[in-house]
Order: C-alpha cells, then sequence, then structure tokens
C-alpha cells in the first residue's frame, strides 16, 4: 500500500508540481501537446540556483524508445525565466535541467522533477503516450537511468528499483503493446532485482515479441540478449540470431558480425578490405546510433587499425582523407594523435608534410561538432548542441595546441589564432605548451602590446618555457639595461601560488636510507654517491624512448643552469632501461644534438648487464622520476611523472634543493 501510495503521488507530481503557481517550474499551457508550443517557466530565486545571474535550459525530448537534447532559448522576464519551445509532433515525454553560473544545475527533487506526459489527442480526448510511463521511470532510476539520460536526477532525487518496477506495470497496464520495444528495460530491472523465478515473466514477454506478425530487428536482439544475458540459454539466443539473419540480412546484426569480422582480422590488407565491404554493405546513415553493446564498443576501433598500415608504413595518406567522414568522432582524435601529434613527436615528419593531413581531420572534427552529438562517442550520453560543442572543444583542448603549432610553423597565423582562441578558457594560463604558442601566434598576427603582458601572466602560473623566458629576459633588458632579471621574474609569480605550492612541497618531504649508487658516465668514469656527501644530488631517471622524460628535460636545464655555479649542488641523469643495445651510442648523440648540460650516467651492472640496476633497487614504478638526496645521503624527495610546464618543474627542484642547502645551516 505504501510504495502504492508513492507511485500515485510520483504521477501526480509530473504536473501538479509543476503547475503550482508558487512552484519553481510551470508550463504554459497546462497539458503539453505533441506538436505544440508550450511555455516553460522556471523562477530560480526558488531553486538551488538562486543567485545566479545567467540560467541555460536543455530540454530531453522522448520520442517512446529514445531521448534526444535540445537547449531553451531563456529570456529572464521580471525574476522568471522563461523559454518557448516547439514540442515534436513524435514526443511521448519531455524534461527540463537548468544550469547557473558555476556548473550547478537543478532538474527538481523527487516529488516535482521538471518532466511532463505529453499528450495527444484520442477521440477528443488528450491522452499521454506509449513509452511514457517506462521512461519517466527510468529517467530518474538509480540503476538504469543510462537508459534514458544519465545523471539527469540528483541522488537525492532518484527512484529506487522497486518504483521503477512500478512505473513498468503502469506502462503494460495502459499499453500493452509496449512489450515489443520495452520489454528488455523491464526484463533488465527484474534480473537485478529478482529472486531467479522471474525466468516465467521473461518468457511471457518473449511469447508475446516472437508472436507477433512482424516483430522489429532490435526487439528479436532484444529477446535475444534476454535469452543470453538474463536465463543463461546459449541455444534459444542463437535460434533467435539465426532468425534474425534470416529475415534480416542487412539489418543491425549482420552488421555487428561485419564489425566483429574487421576487428579480428590481423592481415593489414585483408582488414581495411572488410572495412570497406563493411562500409559499402551498411551506409552509416541507415546506424546512426548504435544499438548493442558490440557496436558501442568497436565499431570506433576499428578504423585506425584498419589504416594504419597504409599510413604509418606505406606512407600513403590517400585513403586517410576518402575515408575520413565515415570515421566515428569517437575516432577522430585517435587519427589527429597518430598522424600528427606522434608523428611530429618523434621527428618521423616536418609541419609543412602533416599540414594537409592535421587540416583535414580539424577540419572534419569541426563538422562534427556543428552536426550534433555522435552517439557512437559515447551512446548513453545526450548532449544539446550547445553542448555538444563545448563537447568537442573539451575533447580536442590538447590537439587545438598542437594544430595551433602546425598552423603557427606553416605560416597560417590568423587561422593558428582562431584555434587557440577557441580553446583558451579551457588552459586559463597554467600550461606551458598552449601559452608559448598563444603568445607566437599574438607576436605573428602583429599583437605585440600583448605579448609581454600575457607571459608576464603565464610566469603566475609558473607555466612558462625556456623560450618564453627568454622573450621576457630580452624585453626586460632593453627596458632595464642595469636591472635584475632574477627578482623581476620572481616578482611576477602569484603569491597564493607560491605559498601553495611550496607548502605542498614540504609536505612531500621525506627522509628514508638508499643505497648510495656507483655507475659509470658517458666517458667511462665511474661516479660514487657515497663520495658526494655535503652534496645535495638531484637524480632524473630517464629513457630515449621516454617522450615525458624528454619533455620534462628544458625545465631540468633551466634548473642545472640555475646551480651551474654552486659546488654544493649536482644532477645526474640517469639513463635506465632502454631498449636499444646501442645505447651507449644513442645516448650520447641525443644530448648533444639538444645541446643539454647533463652529466648522464648508466643504470647498468659493472659487467655492462642488467639495465635499469637502480631502477629495480630503488623500486621504481615509471619512469620520468626525480630523487633528491641530501648531503647526509638521505632521500628526500622522490616524485614520478611530468606535467608539462618547464618553470614549474624547475622552480620545483630550485625550491627543494635550496630547502636542503638552507637545513644543513640550521
Amino acid at each position: 500500500m505504501k510504495k502504492l501510495l508513492v507511485l500515485i503521488l510520483c504521477v501526480c507530481g509530473l504536473t501538479a508540481y509543476a503547475q503550482e503557481k508558487q512552484g519553481p517550474f510551470q508550463f504554459e499551457p497546462s497539458v503539453v501537446m505533441a506538436g505544440q508550443p508550450v511555455t516553460l517557466s522556471y523562477n530560480s530565486a526558488l531553486t538551488p540556483l538562486a543567485g545566479s545571474q545567467t540560467i541555460t535550459g536543455v530540454i530531453y525530448l522522448c520520442d517512446g524508445d529514445d531521448w534526444r537534447a535540445d537547449d531553451l532559448n531563456m529570456v529572464k522576464r521580471d525574476s522568471v525565466w522563461v523559454a518557448t519551445y516547439q514540442v515534436p509532433e513524435k514526443c511521448v515525454l519531455l524534461a527540463c535541467k537548468f544550469y547557473g553560473d558555476n556548473g550547478e544545475w537543478d532538474s527538481g527533487p523527487l516529488m516535482g522533477q521538471y518532466g511532463v506526459f505529453v499528450s495527444k489527442l484520442v477521440d477528443g480526448e488528450a491522452k499521454s503516450q506509449q513509452g511514457a510511463y517506462i521512461h519517466w521511470g527510468l529517467l530518474r532510476s538509480k540503476s538504469f537511468d543510462y537508459f534514458a539520460v544519465p545523471g539527469f536526477s540528483k541522488e537525492d532525487a532518484q527512484i529506487d528499483d522497486n518504483v521503477l518496477q512500478m512505473w513498468v506495470g503502469y506502462e503494460y497496464r495502459f499499453f500493452p503493446e509496449s512489450r515489443e520495444t520495452l520489454s528488455y528495460y523491464a526484463a533488465k530491472n527484474l534480473n537485478k532485482n529478482g529472486s531467479g523465478e522471474q525466468n516465467h515473466l521473461f518468457e511471457q514477454d518473449i511469447e508475446y515479441i516472437l508472436g507477433l506478425e512482424a516483430p522489429a530487428e532490435l526487439s528479436l536482439i532484444r529477446v535475444a540478449e534476454i535469452y543470453k544475458d538474463m536465463m543463461k540459454n546459449e541455444e534459444k539466443a542463437k535460434e533467435v540470431e539465426a532468425l534474425i539473419l534470416e529475415r534480416f540480412p542487412d539489418g543491425i546484426l549482420a552488421r555487428d558480425k561485419a564489425i566483429w569480422a574487421v576487428y579480428m582480422e590481423r592481415e593489414p590488407e585483408a582488414k581495411l578490405q572488410l572495412l570497406e565491404d563493411m562500409l559499402r554493405r551498411f551506409p552509416q546513415e541507415k546506424f546512426p546510433v548504435p544499438q548493442t553493446d558490440l557496436s558501442r564498443s568497436f565499431y570506433g576501433r576499428i578504423f585506425w587499425s584498419s589504416m594504419q598500415d597504409r599510413i604509418v608504413n606505406k606512407k600513403d595518406y590517400k585513403l586517410l582523407h576518402e575515408l575520413l567522414p565515415f570515421v566515428p568522432y569517437s575516432a577522430l582524435a585517435e587519427y589527429y594523435y597518430r598522424v600528427v601529434q606522434l608523428q611530429l613527436k618523434h621527428g618521423m615528419v616536418t609541419y609543412e608534410q602533416v599540414r594537409p593531413h592535421a587540416d583535414a581531420i580539424w577540419a572534419e572534427i569541426q563538422k562534427r561538432a556543428e552536426r550534433g552529438e555522435d552517439r557512437y562517442y559515447n551512446s548513453r550520453a545526450r548532449f544539446s548542441p550547445r553542448q555538444w560543442r563545448e563537447q568537442v572543444k573539451w575533447d580536442t583542448r590538447g590537439y587545438a595546441i598542437t594544430h595551433g603549432k602546425v598552423l603557427y610553423e606553416t605560416g597560417a597565423y590568423a587561422e593558428g589564432l582562431e584555434v587557440m582562441e577557441s580553446v583558451k578558457d579551457f588552459f586559463g594560463g597554467k600550461v606551458s605548451d598552449f601559452n608559448e604558442t598563444y603568445a607566437q601566434l599574438l607576436a605573428a598576427n602583429g599583437y605585440d602590446q600583448l605579448v609581454i603582458p600575457f607571459l608576464e601572466s603565464s610566469i603566475a602560473h609558473d607555466a612558462a618555457t625556456p623560450e618564453m623566458i627568454a622573450t621576457l629576459e630580452k624585453d626586460f633588458r632593453k627596458k632595464n639595461p642595469s636591472g635584475d632579471f632574477e627578482v623581476y621574474l620572481n616578482g611576477l609569480r602569484s603569491a597564493d601560488h607560491v605559498a601553495e605550492f611550496e607548502q605542498h612541497l614540504l609536505a612531500s618531504l621525506i627522509d628514508q636510507d638508499i643505497e648510495p649508487f656507483v655507475l659509470e658516465d658517458m666517458n667511462g668514469k665511474t661516479v660514487d654517491m657515497s663520495k658526494l656527501k655535503g652534496k645535495v644530488i638531484v637524480l632524473d631517471f630517464w629513457a630515449t624512448w621516454c617522450s615525458p622524460c624528454k619533455a620534462a628535460m628544458p625545465g631540468m636545464k633551466m634548473a642545472v643552469e640555475r646551480y651551474a655555479e654552486n659546488p654544493d649542488v649536482a644532477f645526474y641523469f640517469i639513463s635506465t632501461c632502454e631498449n636499444d643495445k646501442n645505447f651507449k651510442t644513442t645516448v650520447p648523440k641525443f644530448i648533444k644534438e639538444k645541446n643539454y648540460p647533463f652529466e648522464v650516467l648508466y643504470d647498468v651492472s659493472p659487467d655492462g648487464k642488467g639495465n635499469g640496476l637502480y631502477y629495480n633497487k630503488y623500486k621504481i614504478n615509471g619512469i620520468p622520476h626525480k630523487m633528491i638526496i641530501d648531503q647526509k645521503g638521505k632521500l628526500r624527495w622522490s616524485s614520478n611523472g611530468y606535467f608539462g610546464n618547464p618553470l614549474e618543474l624547475a622552480n620545483e627542484i630550485s625550491f627543494l634543493v635550496d630547502y636542503l642547502l638552507k637545513e644543513e645551516n640550521r
């Protein structure tokens, strides 16, 4: 009885709460009709968004089987935000979510969420439609909201599985024909919470679907999934799959099998041929939404794996340009990374060589941003057009830095600045790679008056490269020939940032025994740590194959140069875990090419074997890895990884070294 009361209250809440004059959310007219306009009013002062200066809204629309999202054009009238929206003809349920200034959002409390059944006229009377009841339950479900709009409700406004099952009961009561398309959701809920005796309920739905004159393919696929995943009856599942392939030879299941065949093929040319055959047989426009777990998981993976041999090994980019329109958005980022970023990083191509391919991939990404959400990207999420554009920017913000650099290096300055401006807010001046390229593009576009202020703001966050500092120093020397550049530079750092930065480093200090290393340098000279007592020793474990290790070296170079005249500080760059047997040739060559003033030691045993000797003894887990040892031979700091800002790394090492030097004298 208690559950029934909850259900009745929930049904009433769909209209009564929304229309309460004192409530925050209202519809006009009170009965929302498919194909007709509706005005939505939201009084944010009565909600968790009170105080927000701007309100944006997203409306979620259910057609009875699937959901999509759209933007609401919110306009403030007095103290209420209002939007008028044309409800689609095919719409059974709508719900709204509102966002405030700081990303906070509101979709209503448990007994008054901002949703309403959409009616249609039946014999002159407005009636709710098939699919509305079960989807109203799914939308707010703790366990199964991913079948509707994931994350629509806050946790305290979600319903449990028992209440969801009551909504299923309502759906079946008013619309028995819903069993064909919606029984899968009911089965998932029963399977999660059933006692193991629910198979007879599954059989009832299956019997209904198989007894239809022409059940839809997706309905039959779901029958097969119920047999296989919930009833553990593989034989019956295979029987249904055979029926599906017979009735729908070019349908969803046949396409899934073609996708799997491409994924499993290992021979490059055969794999590529299977991909092309699959795209011809199953035109993408026929399958805009992934409807099975296999297509969700594997469709995006088969494109690059099918083309990488042609592109990477044979340098044949023709197919790349031909197939780009068919590549799902989820795979385009991988294309940019492998075709552009990775090849540039390893010196496999020049900026001029890679520019045509970078432009093509980037242009395709921008097309997808305007086209609307790609459900192969995240089939469970629902993005409005505005949200999708922002999501694409967020996803590709790192590639935007690379693309801006490509455009800068090839003379496309205006285009490069436009790309960088589009993602500038994501970085907040705290990423040195972005800052360097952005400053270069400002100068190249003639905005000289903006360059130095921008560089100075970058120093505030320790987000600068050696090149940026060199530009600042040149400007400083010109304006202040006798000034102290280091004092100027340190004065640019944010006091709050410095305080937090130093507090974090002090908290990371340790005091542990460490076995003294004995290793050879590049000249064959032995370096014995036990003979270095009285010095602060900085160790950097790295390898020539390690991209983050090499990315960190400009920052380490800055640190080395700061202590070049200090005999109480020693830096050693320990080449470890090298996979090139000729590393004693390749390592010195790399150091010389980069003009690094580094003292390199080889992490091998005295007999020349055991590459990774102290890497293993010190139980290091991944490189780059940095250690600082104090004057007494104690390990005081140990840190793994590199986070992308050369100046921050140099300041980090400098602060710790200075602290230990002063500690000895305290």
